[in-house]
């Protein structure tokens, strides 16, 4: 309370005084010590309200202690358990948890891991993937300003996400890794990886390539082979050694029916090997009969025109053929697809034979588009330009319904670049993404699709969509999810059929330890979305015949069930609308193979560089002890004592408001029962 509030207090009492003196100085009618009481009354009541008016502020301190923060995380993946270390992992958390000095000293937080992190110890250990790298990070920005020690209680082995050394710039913090398991390595023959394209086509040779390890010091002699449906398609004898150790075998194999074809690859087991596991690894082509033909056409050198390329023929369904409108002759009539890359008024006898065959078309526009010739020649977006150009962040649009796309970030991407100027579409032209120009949203299209007289047609108003790409590389760790949104970008524009009423979306195979979705989007009558149907799938096993139907799900418009559930082998499913009689069959095959138990080993190394790294230290399971005498004979985790300032009012103190009421109201009963009033 500040010296001036004293003094306006010092008044409030004075004035209160004489208020209650003046008051009641003339009544000598009542008795001496019932006039008192009422000046007594007065004063209080009139120094109330002065108080009120005043309304002083009081501060209240108050001291607190922090202490450190002690994250324990626990790797509860399957591997532990495949390994038969949950009791070691159990007993080691629980000795930190319980150690009643670490508890004086530390606030101790449990977390779990698999492929996520969650708060709390699952002891199930039935994680099918291990990502450390995350953990980390996450564990890291949550106590981030606070002094905070990491626990990692794992064998090291990752099996997804970022490499957890590499990343260690990310951390900071002290990490303190306990590492779980033998870290021998005993003689081994893994499969570490099978690159395959996922399509063929018919009476073509595919590619395998196969990267071969092995772990030990005396040369031993093995046999790779490839089998399908059990019988050996490609056998080749290896040779391997303490100083030979790696191998990368290649070879080709023949498309020779359409359809799945799913593969086996085994390495033959030492005598004394102990993890087989890792000795097989089953893959699958897709054999199709067809290629789509895309033609590319661009007047101008662009990475945009590149990317696409790229990007599209990740499908190897796919073919792109890049040329100028100048030398595009009649190669339009053989193509399902046109991409229009930024056209201009050399594209005019391009356009003019897209118009006459009816052909779809992808059309991108830019900085050096021409959009008085764009306007002339189609009439779903017109655009009014000026000379300025503008950058358009991309903002997603939820009620999206023309057919199945996903959000992959568009919202974190850079801006697309484009002319600045006045939008106006038809009413066939439905957004998928929407224009953000600085801070200002805008209901203009960035990304958009339309439909009319059989045609469809694609329109993204803005280049640089290669720095999407490489974008959604850094975010996904890979090319796929931008290269499959372009994928279904692309299977729209190119087809020509007309919508069917139950449209389903899967993959012909997945792996065990994968995401594995099926969606569907269902239309009505009049081939509007419709999201208040009632969709089942029926899901058979091909092997021994069981059938299980599962409701699916209604998300952004569309309707999907997860399968990852599912052990691995082939199936077949239908997916049926409820009282309608419309219905849609498939195949797929869930691949059987299993990352977390491919290792058999601990990774010491990496565990101890991460400790290095990190400024902590690496521990056995069995040195505990000197973890805990590190931790607790350490500078480095000092608690802190913060104070908290608290400001109240006066006019706060509900207490004096009830008190005001009171000295009135019996102020007043005694005047009226003494006839004052």
């Amino acid at each position: 309370m500040s010296a001036f509030q004293l003094l306006w207090i010092f008044l409030a009492l004075l004035l209160a005084a004489m208020a209650a003196w003046f008051q009641y100085r003339s009544q000598s009618v009542l008795p001496r010590p019932l006039r008192f009481f009422l000046i007594a009354l007065r004063f209080f009541t009139v120094f109330t309200i002065f108080l009120l008016l005043i309304n002083p502020k009081f501060i209240k301190k108050e001291s607190m202690i922090l202490k450190p923060i002690l994250a324990v995380a626990v790797d509860v993946s399957e591997s532990i358990a495949q390994r038969e270390l949950t009791n070691t992992v159990q007993s080691v958390y629980n000795e930190l948890l319980q150690d009643e000095d670490l508890q004086t000293k530390f606030n101790i937080e449990p977390f779990s891991f698999g492929a996520t992190l969650q708060r709390g110890f699952d002891p199930t250990f039935e994680a099918l993937q291990t990502n450390i790298s995350e953990p980390l990070k996450t564990i890291s920005q949550t106590y981030k300003g606070q002094p905070t020690a990491i626990v990692l209680i794992s064998d090291g082995n990752q099996t997804y996400g970022e490499s957890y050394v590499h990343s260690t710039v990310k951390y900071k913090k002290n990490v303190f890794p306990i590492i779980v398991g033998d870290t021998i390595r005993t003689e081994d023959l893994s499969i570490s990886r099978v690159n395959s394209n996922k399509y063929a086509f018919l009476s073509n040779e595919f590619p395998i390539e196969l990267f071969l390890n092995y772990t030990g010091v005396n040369p031993v002699d093995t046999k790779l082979t490839i089998l399908e449906n059990g019988t050996s398609v490609f056998s080749q004898p290896l040779h391997f050694s303490a100083k030979d150790r790696t191998k990368v075998v290649e070879t080709s194999l023949m498309a020779n029916k359409v359809g799945t074809r799913v593969f086996k690859a085994v390495l033959e087991a030492l005598p004394e090997e102990y993890n087989l596991q890792n000795n097989r690894k089953d893959f699958a082509i897709e054999v199709v009969d067809e290629k789509t033909k895309i033609l590319l056409v661009s007047a101008i050198t662009h990475p945009d025109v590149g990317m696409l390329k790229r990007s599209i023929e990740k499908n190897q369904q796919r073919l792109v053929t890049i040329v100028s409108p100048e030398t595009v002759g009649d190669k339009i009539a053989e193509n399902q697809l046109l991409i229009l890359y930024q056209p201009n008024r050399s594209f005019s006898g391009v356009w003019e034979q897209l118009i006459a065959l009816k052909k779809n078309t992808f059309i991108i526009a830019g900085t050096q588009t021409d959009w008085n010739f764009l306007n002339s020649q189609q009439s779903f977006i017109q655009k009014q330009v000026t000379s300025q150009t503008e950058d358009f962040q991309a903002l997603w649009n939820p009620t999206f319904n023309s057919f199945i796309l996903e959000d992959i970030g568009f919202e974190d991407f850079s801006p697309l670049t484009g002319m600045f100027g006045t939008i106006t579409m038809s009413a066939a032209v439905q957004p998928f993404l929407f224009q953000k120009i600085r801070n200002t949203t805008t209901t203009d299209p960035l990304l958009a699709v339309a439909e009319s007289d059989g045609q469809r047609h694609v329109f993204l108003l803005g280049e640089n969509s290669w720095k999407w790409r490489m974008q959604s590389f850094a975010t996904h760790n890979g090319f796929e999810k931008f290269d499959e949104f372009i994928g279904k970008l692309i299977f729209y524009a190119s087809s020509n059929k007309r919508s069917e009423r139950l449209v389903v979306q899967y993959e012909p195979f997945y792996e065990s330890t994968g995401s594995a979705v099926i969606n569907a989007q269902y239309f009505d009558k009049n081939y509007i979305s419709n999201t208040n149907a009632l969709l089942t799938i029926s899901l058979t096993h091909k092997r021994d015949s069981t059938t299980t139907t599962i409701p699916m799900l209604q998300r952004h418009g569309n309707y999907e069930v997860g399968i990852s559930h599912l052990p691995a082998g082939e199936y077949s499913f239908q997916v049926s609308v409820a009282r309608e009689n419309i219905s849609k069959k498939g195949e797929f095959t869930i691949l059987d193979y299993n990352a977390e138990i491919q290792h058999s080993y601990s990774n010491a190394k990496e565990m101890i560089q991460l400790a290095h790294l990190t400024g902590g230290k690496a521990y056995m399971s069995s040195e505990v002890a000197n973890l805990k005498e590190n931790l607790l004979n350490s500078s480095d985790y000092k608690s802190i004592q913060k104070e908290k300032e608290t400001v109240s009012s006066l006019i706060d103190w509900r207490l004096l408001l009830v008190l005001l009421v009171l000295l009135l109201s019996a102020e007043w009963f005694i005047r009226k029962y003494n006839g004052l009033i």
